[in-house]
């Protein structure tokens, strides 16, 4: 019985500091990301800002011009719990995440813009067209 303790503990400090490792990871590429984003110049003409980036976590938000869908901004992600597995370093391999966020800063879901729940891609260029689709999106008359 005390063999089995023993290897739960060090699968769980093991696992931990995969999680802890992953975390960093995401952290250095949601900063990579938000740069990419940041400096994109089809996003700025749209108008889209973007917040400024919190060196401790993993996300921030992009402001998309007022519409008629009540978005105010795209929140872009790497989350550590898709990310987990994830062999290779620095966004090699990652998985990007996007949410809609409402103009009084709330989580939203809405079918008609594809979002019935966050939507998950595999690299930045996905997430800044995909930007693009929303603002053009909502936009459009109704």
């Amino acid at each position: 019985m005390l063999i089995y303790r023993f290897l739960f503990i060090m699968d769980y400090q093991e696992s931990e500091n995969k999680f802890k490792q992953c975390l960093t990871i995401c952290n250095i590429v949601a900063g990579q990301m938000h740069h990419q984003i940041s400096n994109n110049v089809i996003l700025k003409n749209i108008g889209c800002s973007v917040q400024s980036f919190n060196s401790d976590c993993f996300c921030f938000r992009v402001n998309i011009p007022q519409n008629n869908f009540d978005v105010g901004a795209v929140s872009c992600s790497i989350p550590p719990d898709a990310n987990i597995g994830t062999s290779q370093p620095y966004g090699l391999n990652a998985t990007y995440e996007t949410a809609l966020i409402n103009t009084n800063g709330s989580l939203m879901y809405d079918d008609t813009l594809g979002y019935d729940d966050v939507c998950r891609f595999g690299s930045v260029a996905e997430i800044i067209d995909e930007i693009q689709r929303i603002v053009k999106k909502t936009q459009a008359l109704p």
